[in-house]
């Protein structure tokens, strides 16, 4: 008999949606991972780190390109003060802990003001440092709706070796999160304020992939075993002069076949070897494999380092889609959580942000030399094709054409030469000729 109940079926004939039924049992349960589970995990298991580093690494290992007036300044800055690094260990960090934070450090300036950064001067910036959530406490949680920071922090407090407090306001912090939690009020990794560790949800996953493969290694040392039958064994094992004399004999006889390759036996003894077949087990190794990489959310060919499988395949969809989940971790994660620092670097810079000055993230996708070569094919057509229609006026193309093919790594290009004079290198930008010195 079926019956439906509310949007499911229950049988009592196979016990289908009943308390019988074994999949009723069934319930998930939290174990929250501690700090030294973390990092035992993250210490000894190749497929834990790289869950935790790799996807921080690819969001941070191209970086981004300032464009705009006085933008390579900027850029001199950024290496100064080491940002590209001290984002990537920042951003590996929180995913590991569940958070991590970079102190922007003003000169003159308390760390417990809010940060205007329309009073940051040239040079004001003093320096960054990279603090996971083990040594910072988040301080009370906003519980105002109406406020920006709501569910969030108000403050935070970091401890110092001489036993000071200092109070941190949130403005001074580049703060970066594991992963999202349900509710801004639950605790992530067991503290309010941070999220969860990646390998809170990863974990079992790759557990079972470091199991699954220490047991296929240790069936590989008992490839072979050797079976000797020796006449009235079991009625002789009841004298101990017997057991002994029987371990003797073959801790020799093994001895004398490691070195010799020769089996000693009496001519009553039977000696068989038995193999053991290690077929199938490629392909379970490879299903926990990918159960493990589905949990990270990164393609075997990226997490294992392998090439792709199977005729006709290249592993450019999976890649494709991992890179666009890089590119939101970029947008979506790491620029918000830079939009201060941002300012603090560009006005200690240039002492304020000029109009025009942007970024772009590089991609991380490489081409070939012919996907470039053919790019390259293209933007000159269309640039001719543009010139012929002359919609736009000869220095805007100009301008357009260099950008489009500085984008494709061509930074100069040859004029023509005119009247018989020898050509030269001109500027992408303005035009000018550029002149060589010695």
């Amino acid at each position: 008999m079926l019956q439906r109940i509310a949007d499911g079926l229950q049988s009592l004939a196979t016990r289908l949606g009943t308390s019988g039924d074994k999949a009723a049992t069934v319930s998930y349960a939290l174990n929250v991972l501690d700090d030294q589970q973390i990092e035992n995990a993250f210490r000894t298991s190749w497929a834990m780190r790289k869950v935790v580093t790799v996807p921080a690494l690819d969001a941070t290992r191209k970086w981004r390109e300032w464009s705009g007036d006085r933008a390579d300044e900027v850029e001199n800055i950024e290496d100064t003060f080491s940002v590209k690094q001290k984002v990537h260990e920042a951003k590996w960090k929180a995913r590991l802990y569940g958070g991590a934070v970079i102190l922007i450090g003003i000169r003159n300036e308390s760390l417990s003001d809010p940060l205007d950064v329309s009073r940051v001067q040239a040079g004001s910036l003093e320096y960054l440092t990279v603090i996971t959530r083990k040594d910072i406490t988040a301080g009370l949680v906003e519980l105002d709706p109406r406020e920006a920071r709501y569910g969030l922090p108000q403050y935070y407090e970091i401890g110092t070796n001489t036993g000071e407090v200092l109070r941190v306001h949130p403005s001074r912090l580049v703060e970066f999160r594991g992963e999202n939690l349900p509710s801004a009020f639950s605790s992530g990794a067991g503290v309010y304020g941070w999220g969860d560790s990646v390998l809170q949800s990863t974990y079992t996953a790759c557990l079972h992939l470091d199991s699954t493969m220490a047991n296929i290694a240790s069936l590989v040392f008992d490839a072979k075993t050797d079976v000797v039958k020796i006449p009235n064994l079991m009625q002789n094992l009841s004298d101990p002069q017997y057991e002994e004399a029987l371990f003797k004999r073959f801790s020799t006889a093994r001895m004398l076949k490691g070195n010799n390759g020769t089996l000693l036996l009496d001519t009553q003894d039977e000696y068989e070897s038995k193999s053991y077949s290690f077929s199938g087990l490629d392909s379970i190794a490879d299903r926990f494999m990918q159960v493990a990489a589905g949990a990270a959310d990164i393609p075997m060919t990226r997490l294992l380092g392998m090439s792709p499988a199977g005729l006709q395949s290249t592993g450019d969809g999976d890649l494709n889609n991992y890179y666009d989940r890089v590119q939101s971790i970029q947008t979506l994660e790491i620029e918000p959580a830079l939009a201060n620092l941002d300012e603090v670097l560009v006005r200690s810079a240039l002492d304020d942000w000029p109009d025009g000055l942007t970024y772009e993230w590089r991609p991380l996708k490489q081409m070939t030399e012919e996907q470039i070569s053919e790019i390259r094919n293209k933007n000159a057509d269309t640039l001719s094709k543009l010139a012929t229609s002359q919609l736009y006026a000869d220095d805007e193309l100009a301008d357009t054409g260099a950008q489009m093919f500085r984008e494709t790594g061509v930074d100069t290009l040859k004029t023509a030469p005119a009247d018989g004079a020898s050509g030269g290198e001109v500027d992408p930008l303005t035009g000018e000729p550029i002149t060589e010195t010695t």
